[in-house]
This record gives structure tokens, C-alpha cells and sequence, in this order.
């Protein structure tokens, strides 16, 4: 079962992509490091959602320095907008799979 601290969680995230100002970039940093960063994906997350998060963990560099907020801003800096936003949205269908949202 899912914790609803995890579900909070995404929700929050989310939230930071589409409440707070400011670029993309920046946001999903701000939805990462303050949400989505001490997730433990193997432990929170269904077995169907690990792969996905994991994907996300990679293109931020948290699986290489877990919790390291820096790498995350420095890997963002990397990424195009437009991978950024394919993040988020990946980010949006976990929070809405979570959620049974269809």
C-alpha cells in the first residue's frame, strides 16, 4: 500500500510545477529537492512506478549522489526546456497514478 506521505508528496511536487514562478528549470528543481528527493522508490512506490521514477532520479543525476541537491541543480542546468518538461510530465502521470486518476 501506498504511504500517504508519498502521495502528499507528489502532490506538493506538482503543485511547485504549476504554482510557483519562474522558469522550468527551476521549478522542477524546487519540486525535486523539496519533495520528490528523499522518495525511496524500492520502498513508496508501487513495483509498475519504480522504473519511471528511477528514469527521473537518472535525468537529475540523484542516482549517481542521492539526496545531493547540487548535483540535481547542476544536471538540470544540462537539460534542454523541453526535457524538462517531459520530466515534469512524467512526474504529473505518476502523481495521477497514484492518485487513480485516469
Amino acid at each position: 500500500m501506498i504511504q500517504a506521505t508519498t502521495k502528499d508528496r507528489f502532490k506538493k511536487a506538482v503543485e511547485c510545477l504549476v504554482d510557483e514562478a519562474g522558469p522550468i528549470k527551476e521549478r522542477m528543481l524546487i519540486a525535486y529537492a523539496s519533495q520528490l528527493s528523499s522518495i525511496d522508490p524500492m520502498v513508496e512506490l508501487p513495483p509498475e512506478m519504480i522504473e519511471e521514477f528511477e528514469g527521473i532520479q537518472i535525468s537529475i543525476g540523484q542516482d549517481q549522489v542521492p539526496g545531493d541537491k547540487g548535483n540535481a541543480a547542476s544536471q538540470l542546468v544540462k537539460l534542454s526546456d523541453t526535457e524538462t518538461m517531459e520530466i515534469a510530465k512524467t512526474v504529473f502521470s505518476l502523481f495521477c497514478r497514484l492518485h487513480g486518476i485516469e
